[in-house]
């Protein structure tokens, strides 16, 4: 799933483990809201919590301005911001 934005934007990836694939929520429409596509994300519980995560590529302008010092943004499509956390994947092999 893409937010609309300007400029490069990351590539997601498919998680190792992935238990589902996420297409376009309910109401999502492609000419007012743009091409949305899928995303794997892997179900998760800890501690008793329900979690989920995905997998995002930066491109290589992204990792150019990331090592400029550029920050990670989140964007979050709706008007509530839900919990979130942001890490990093392991270093590909």
């Amino acid at each position: 799933m893409a937010a609309k934005s300007k400029g490069v934007t990351m590539h997601p990836g498919r998680i190792e483990g992935a238990t589902r694939v996420l297409g376009a929520p309910d109401g999502w429409d492609k000419t007012r809201d743009g091409p949305c596509g899928t995303l794997a994300i892997l179900d998760k519980e800890t501690d008793g919590m329900h979690l989920m995560a995905s997998v995002w590529f930066p491109t290589q302008e992204e990792i150019l301005a990331l090592a400029a010092g550029a920050p990670v943004r989140l964007w979050i499509v709706g008007t509530e911001h839900p919990p979130v956390m942001i890490d990093t994947g392991r270093v590909p092999e």
